[in-house]
């Protein structure tokens, strides 16, 4: 048997050449964020630089006049596109697309097991966007936490390529049991998926709630006080995803769903704070299903 510290660094230094490979966010990219991000952006500001871009330039198109906004007229005029779409969203599809399309062009990712990923991240994105609604979050911001949920893991993706074997072993290990799948990943690498996460966060100059959520979504109690409400939310989507995501065709199986209400501690604080109850979390089930296909659609469009 190998040494178990050299193992560790062995996985630690194929994790930062990965990294060190990854590509940087486009200049484009970039200016798209720094021009939302400002108080006085205009929709003609958004339209020169998203212009540039093609790739943005037909997503954004794609968006508009796809089912998920379900428009009785095609639009073709990318400023309008950008008016009816709103600042978030541009965002957000900008950065989704940045990523999505940088982790996605990975061929050797493509299989069952990133299928399975990138089905969970979507499901927490639309539980998220849901929390976010049912709690008052204005629905022009609410996005964000759509983008948040389906980011939220994407510090998996360097473990998952350096290390496929092993990792489907850690996945098979915790699944079914009463184990972390982050204490797991850090006792084999050394360095777990919100650790990955933060380094591809600062390799891409991420900021703010995602970048919080990205880095401390299983460890709420180092989020920054200005963005744990946000990261919060997120959280809390990532263990609902996974108790729904197991058996979709079917409703809550009512005394698993409880019993994990009564055991999570996160759950029982979410809702008496927003003086919810366990109900409104089986309504909001039955929502997300639908939701889901529709996210579904924003994927394959940010997804090229």
């Amino acid at each position: 048997m190998g040494n178990p510290q050299n193992q560790k660094e062995e996985h630690l230094r194929a994790i930062q050449e990965y990294l060190i490979k990854m590509p940087s966010l486009s200049t484009t990219i970039t200016k798209v964020l720094s021009v939302c991000n400002s108080p006085n952006t205009s929709a003609n500001d958004l339209n020169k630089v998203i212009s540039l871009d093609p790739v943005l330039t037909g997503n954004v198109l794609k968006l508009i006049n796809s089912a998920y906004y379900s428009l009785s007229n095609q639009v073709t005029s990318l400023t309008q596109a950008i008016i009816m779409l709103g600042l978030n969203t541009i965002k957000n599809l900008a950065l989704s697309t940045a990523i999505l399309g940088t982790l996605t062009k990975n061929k050797s990712l493509q299989n069952d097991t990133m299928d399975i990923f990138w089905t969970h991240c979507i499901s927490t994105g639309v539980w998220a966007k849901a929390l976010a609604l049912e709690t008052g979050i204005v629905k022009s911001q609410c996005e964000e936490y759509f983008v948040a949920g389906l980011l939220h893991d994407i510090g998996k993706i360097p473990l998952i390529h350096c290390f496929p074997v092993v990792y489907l072993e850690i996945v098979a290990a915790v699944t079914g049991k009463n184990l972390f799948l982050h204490t797991a990943e850090k006792a084999a690498f050394d360095m777990d998926h919100e650790e990955t996460g933060k380094l591809i966060s600062q390799k891409w100059k991420l900021k703010g709630d995602i970048s919080q959520a990205i880095c401390t979504h299983h460890h709420l109690q180092k989020t920054d006080d200005e963005n744990y409400d946000f990261v919060e939310r997120v959280a809390l989507a990532d263990i609902l995803s996974k108790l729904t995501i197991h058996d979709p065709e079917e409703d809550f199986v009512e005394d698993i769903f409880d019993e994990t209400i009564l055991e999570n501690s996160l759950i029982k604080t979410f809702l008496k704070k927003h003086n919810l109850t366990l109900s409104t979390l089986k309504t909001l089930e039955k929502t997300t299903r639908t939701e889901i296909e529709n996210a579904r659609l924003f994927m394959q469009i940010t997804k090229g």
